[in-house]
């Protein structure tokens, strides 16, 4: 395992809701963000995980529009031609990003103009490429990381987005829960295997998809140590699906701070999000609607509807904004902090765990973390053939 880097950066907690960037607000989309921000994007690499629907679709596409170079992380039954067919013309639909086309199309007459080129000469968008892994399988993961490091020398940009959502207590390929092997311990292992890439990048920025749904924990509730890596076959009868994705949204948020932590002199900047509640996507394909019903039940629930995080539901292009800002923002207000409609979370919001913030719970975190996976694949793994498709 990578050691950690001898100069720490310290996670200072924002005490303030602080702006991302002048222009975004809580009611901003992808679009708005690519207006802003886009040319932040432009002949950088970005990876981003879950690429194939949802709020990891609408990253691909628009940092593609913006002129990236995107690897679209996705399961290997989703790496086909017509994902990369359906994600360029999404990014090359003009009407859809209608504020930064029109931007983009005064920054192509700029640069034929430079280079005596015609407009049209000028690439519209960037390029794409999509690379298979399984965040379920750690064997997957390092098999995918091998087949980017082959292809790719530096990372500017990793989004760690895909996940699951209240899923039935099942096992990973490594006999680990779910909700913790897919959302977390994969996206730790991804992030780890690609630090040789994002620290040549310098700068680079990696951002975690949570969920304000963390705070559904109790403070008693904590990191959840006595679950952590336990098999599937170890959980209680009572399995609550609802505990197993907050817990595992909690742990993306220390992750990042812990990453920020021990990166940030090394130039590799962290944070976490809350994108918002979020309609239209897979996450909900999962929940039975008799639980959907118990939940919305649920006083904590309505508590949080009534006074938590503005607006209350976003669609996807409204997701999309804040890990976009996030990630493309040249400097961050508060780095490796918790973000959600474009702005930072104080560590003093109600919708915050109180662990959120707490830097030894953190490096415990990716101390416990880092024994775990070394457990679960032994060192010899590492070396299997990288068998990740890349298209």
């Amino acid at each position: 395992m990578a050691a950690a880097a001898t100069e720490a950066t310290a996670v200072v907690p924002p005490e303030a809701t602080l702006p991302v960037a002048e222009g975004l607000s809580a009611y901003s989309t992808s679009a708005d963000v690519a207006r802003v921000l886009g040319a932040h994007a432009a002949g950088k690499v970005a990876l981003v995980t879950g690429a194939s629907s949802g709020l990891g679709f609408e990253m691909a596409r628009t940092l593609l529009h913006c002129g990236a170079h995107v690897v679209g992380a996705v399961l290997p039954a989703e790496n086909t031609p017509a994902l990369v067919e359906r994600l360029t013309a999404a990014a090359q639909d003009a009407a859809y990003f209608k504020d930064s086309a029109a931007a983009a199309t005064a920054a192509d007459a700029d640069a034929a103009a430079a280079t005596g080129a015609t407009a049209a000469e000028v690439p519209a968008i960037g390029s794409l490429e999509l690379l298979s892994v399984d965040l379920g399988d750690l064997v997957s993961v390092r098999a995918a990381a091998a087949a980017f490091l082959a292809r790719h020398t530096v990372l500017h940009l990793l989004v760690n987005n895909a996940g699951v959502m209240a899923v039935p207590l099942g096992a990973s390929a490594q006999g680990f829960e779910r909700h913790f092997a897919i959302n977390y311990l994969g996206h730790w292992e991804l992030t780890r295997l690609l630090l040789p890439a994002l620290r040549r990048a310098q700068p680079a920025r990696v951002v975690n998809v949570a969920s304000a749904a963390h705070a559904l924990l109790g403070p008693a509730d904590g990191v959840g140590w006595a679950a952590l890596g336990a098999p599937a076959a170890a959980f209680p009868v009572r399995y609550h699906p609802w505990s197993g994705y907050a817990t595992s949204k909690l742990m993306l948020i220390l992750h990042a701070a812990e990453l920020m932590r021990r990166e940030g002199a090394h130039g590799v900047v962290a944070a976490s999000v809350h994108p918002g509640s979020v309609g239209g996507t897979q996450l909900f394909s999962h929940l039975p609607v008799a639980h959907g019903v118990r939940l919305a039940l649920a006083p904590r629930i309505w508590e949080f509807i009534l006074h938590g995080p503005r607006p209350v539901t976003k669609n996807v292009r409204e997701g999309a904004a804040t890990p976009l800002a996030v990630l493309l923002a040249p400097a961050l207000p508060a780095a490796g902090a918790y973000y959600s409609d474009c702005a930072t979370v104080p560590r003093t919001d109600r919708f915050v765990s109180p662990v959120a913030y707490d830097a030894a719970a953190a490096a415990r975190l990716w101390t416990a973390t880092e024994a775990l996976v070394a457990k679960a694949l032994p060192a010899d793994a590492a070396d299997a053939p990288a068998a990740a498709d890349a298209a």
